[in-house]
C-alpha cells in the first residue's frame, strides 16, 4: 500500500475489524513486469453487505414446489426482515420455462442464519444475478 493509500484509509485497518475491500490488479508504474493492486474502495463488511447487495433470488423446481416448502419459504423469510429485497425465480424443468417473481413486500436481513434455513428448505439462493 502507498503512503497516500495508507493515509486515506489507514483508519479501517484495527485489529478485528473486518473489511470489504475492492480495486484491481494493473501493471506496476515503476517496476516492468510486476502488478500491483490498486484500493478503488475500502469499507466495513458490514456497511459493505448493506451497499452491495441489491437482491437475493431464491431458485425453486416448480416440481418440487408444494404447499409445506412454500410455508417454510414464508415463515424462514418472516424471520429475518430486513432491506435486500426477495425474488422467486421458479423454473419448470419439462417445460423449458422460468419465470422470476420479485415480491413487493418481502425484504430480508442477509445473513448466515438466513442462509442456512434457506438450503435446509432445499432451494438454492443466488444475490445480484
Amino acid at each position: 500500500m502507498f503512503k497516500t493509500d495508507w493515509l486515506h484509509y489507514r483508519n479501517f485497518f484495527v485489529k478485528g475489524s473486518a473489511l470489504f475491500i475492492t480495486g484491481n490488479v494493473q501493471k506496476h508504474k515503476f517496476i516492468p513486469n510486476r502488478k500491483e493492486f490498486v484500493i478503488e474502495e475500502v469499507m466495513l463488511l458490514n456497511e459493505a453487505k448493506n451497499n452491495v447487495l441489491q437482491k437475493l433470488t431464491i431458485h425453486v423446481d416448480l416440481s418440487s414446489l408444494d404447499v409445506a416448502t412454500g410455508k417454510d419459504l414464508s415463515e424462514t423469510l418472516k424471520k429475518h426482515v430486513g432491506e435486500t429485497p426477495v425474488h422467486l425465480l421458479v423454473t419448470d424443468l419439462e417445460a423449458g420455462h422460468r419465470v422470476e417473481l420479485k415480491s413487493a413486500t418481502v425484504k430480508v436481513n442477509v445473513c448466515r442464519e438466513l442462509m442456512r434455513q434457506l438450503y435446509q428448505c432445499g432451494v438454492k439462493v443466488t444475490v445480484n444475478d
